[in-house]
């Protein structure tokens, strides 16, 4: 039961968001049918360059750095702190 308790507390933090609340329950609701909570421990790999994108990261706590390397070899970091989406790299 204090997983769905927990589950609960982050559907409800979630939706009380910058970027979702402005949706409806139901809208809220029909969103989150597959979602999915992961943790990740420091310097994990979530997702790598040229991977497909078909999810979508949500940082509930703390921070993720995505990196990116373009063609010519240069370096480019984003931060992604709690309550903001993945950004595009």
């Amino acid at each position: 039961m204090l997983f769905d308790q927990v589950e609960s507390d982050i559907l409800l933090e979630i939706h009380a968001s910058e970027i979702f609340k402005s949706l409806s329950n139901d809208q809220f609701i029909f969103l989150t049918k597959n979602m999915k909570y992961r943790t990740a421990t420091k310097k994990q790999i979530i997702f790598e360059q040229g991977d497909t994108a078909w999810r979508l990261f949500f940082v509930i706590s703390g921070l993720v750095q995505a990196t990116r390397i373009d063609e010519d070899g240069q370096e480019y970091v984003n931060l992604i702190s709690a309550h903001k989406l993945s950004p595009p790299l």
